[in-house]
């Protein structure tokens, strides 16, 4: 799961897009997606963790999913 697209929001975005993403989606989310969207913008919105993810998901590594 690529949280980027999750969230709908570019590789680049600012915290304010991620926070507008996360809210416009969590807003009419079911239960799964929700916690989804939550895992999202944890990791996103933290910017070591963030820093992380970019690391080790989209720099050559596996995908999200495959962990």
């Amino acid at each position: 799961m690529d949280y980027y697209q999750l969230l709908g929001v570019a590789r680049n975005a600012a915290f304010s897009d991620i926070k507008r993403g996360y809210w416009s989606k969590a807003y009419s989310a079911d239960g799964d997606t929700r916690s989804l969207l939550n895992a999202a913008y944890e990791v996103l919105g933290s910017a070591e963790k963030r820093a992380a993810y970019d690391a080790q998901f989209h720099n050559g590594g596996a995908s999200p999913s495959e962990v």
